[in-house]
């Protein structure tokens, strides 16, 4: 059966809404803090291959809105988008990794952290890598630049950079289906450019156009289909003892 890359990024805030999580959940579901992994039967530690402690992290994204502006001098908004939030997955099971796909997994990993450290340079923060779920994978997350006290961080984002690149034309003949489509082809040259630098070497394909509509799990894409956004928690009860276990890593 085909296997197929995977990769995603999206922007966070400090504050969540109705339709997206915060920055905090995310980095607590990294770290597998209690109640914030229940789609993971057995949690345990992730590992730490690349930049800051998370905790460390955490204190510096909550401090930008203290010592920053945003893009037109004001100050930063609770739901202003801070952190670029990534996740890439590897599409053979925890179990094949630790036999005859290790070294193919750790081709994997070395090409996947050279793919991001040559896309965000020093504002790559922090990568963790889990091995407690079905599909080894990776999280990854970078900060914008700040430039005489003004924060950004849609200049790091592949699609929010073509966007934003179409000035706003307002009115009947407004360009929003433009600057949509601008930030649809840049996202789509992004996965081009992880399938020519990572997935192709390794024998990946990039996607299989019959599957991209479907919203399924990552599992199922690694079976053959189209990930579904992992913010959608399980319906499992959460242990209030719970401590998750040393690192499982694969090295």
């Amino acid at each position: 059966m085909a296997k197929y890359q995977f990769i995603r990024i999206q922007t966070y805030a400090l504050a969540a809404t109705k339709s997206k999580r915060s920055f905090q959940d995310i980095m607590k579901e990294v770290v597998r803090e209690n109640g914030h992994c229940r789609h993971v039967p057995d949690p345990q530690a992730p590992h730490f291959i690349h930049g800051d402690h998370p905790a460390d992290m955490m204190k510096y994204i909550k401090s930008i809105p203290e010592t920053c502006k945003d893009k037109l001098g004001r100050k930063i908004r609770k739901d202003a988008q801070l952190v670029i939030s990534g996740v890439a997955s590897y599409p053979y099971t925890v179990d094949q990794v630790r036999g005859e796909r290790k070294d193919h997994y750790l081709n994997w990993l070395r090409l996947t952290k050279q793919f991001l450290e040559s896309k965000y340079g020093d504002n790559l923060r922090l990568i963790a890598q889990h091995a407690d779920e079905a599909y080894p994978h990776i999280h990854f997350f970078v900060t914008g630049d700040i430039d005489n006290g003004i924060y950004t961080i849609d200049n790091l984002h592949a699609g929010k950079k073509a966007m934003n690149a179409i000035p706003i034309e307002r009115g009947v003949n407004g360009n929003g289906a433009k600057r949509q489509a601008a930030y649809k082809q840049a996202m789509q040259d992004y996965q081009d450019d992880y399938y020519h630098a990572v997935a192709e070497p390794l024998g990946f394909k990039r996607d299989s156009g019959a599957l991209k509509r479907k919203r399924v799990t990552r599992q199922q894409w690694h079976e053959g289909y189209h990930l579904h956004l992992q913010d959608k928690a399980s319906e499992k009860l959460s242990d209030a003892s719970y401590r998750p276990k040393p690192s499982n890593t694969i090295t």
